[in-house]
């Protein structure tokens, strides 16, 4: 990797993030990380080539991880 494009892997992970956290949060709710399901559903979806189609996603853009961003500053 060019050392001068670190910086998009780290963005890319954020958006990542965000959405998953989405996903998560409407399917198991906000205390997903004491559910049981959640857990194997996260384990499952580690598996997958693309985890994007799995939670729903078909294009990936940065206003998620923008309104998350702001939202955290408000």
């Amino acid at each position: 990797m060019d050392n001068g494009f670190y910086s998009k892997d780290y963005i890319l992970g954020w958006i990542s993030e965000s959405y998953l956290r989405l996903y998560i949060e409407r399917t198991y709710g906000v205390y997903w990380f004491i559910n049981k399901n959640a857990g194997i559903f996260l384990r499952e979806l580690w598996n997958q080539e693309n985890f994007y189609e799995h939670i729903g996603v078909n294009e990936i853009d940065e206003k998620l991880l923008v309104e998350k961003i702001i939202g955290n500053l408000l």
